[in-house]
């Protein structure tokens, strides 16, 4: 459904029920989150924001071509040291555990692309995450 047609069914949906005498629903418009495809493996605690961790991690364009790759990426989780889409989707994995998943564009460098066109403007990713270690 595009924009214009959500915000038109909201605005809609809102003044129906408030001419009724019913309280404004609460309507989310937000973007998409990200779509874990796999979930695997890992042990101990889960990491959470805060936590420093190191990771290894793909990044493919939808064509199944591979653009970005790193080993031991090390981080404080929640912070905005990453993408969006990855400081999402380490939150609840566990040391050893792998994660894929598809990262609309909202969650990562969006409309601007990165990398010289590397990575084109507004594409969804597949991101694999190997959660190494938590500190």
């Amino acid at each position: 459904m595009g924009f214009r047609i959500a915000q038109a069914v909201a605005a809609f949906v809102a003044s129906t029920l408030l001419l009724f005498g019913c309280d404004t629903p609460v309507i989310s418009l937000a973007d998409p989150p990200i779509e874990i495809t796999t979930d695997s493996g890992g042990t101990g605690r889960e990491a959470q924001d805060g936590d420093v961790v190191t990771i290894d991690y793909t990044i493919k364009l939808p064509d199944g071509r591979e653009v970005l790759r790193a080993s031991s990426y090390r981080f404080v989780l929640g912070q905005g040291a990453v993408i969006q889409g990855v400081d999402e989707a380490v939150v609840g994995m566990k040391a050893g555990g792998r994660r894929v998943f598809q990262c609309p564009p909202h969650r990562h460098w969006g409309r601007q692309g990165y990398a010289d066109g590397k990575i084109p403007p507004n594409t969804t990713l597949t991101i694999d995450v190997r959660l190494r270690s938590i500190q």
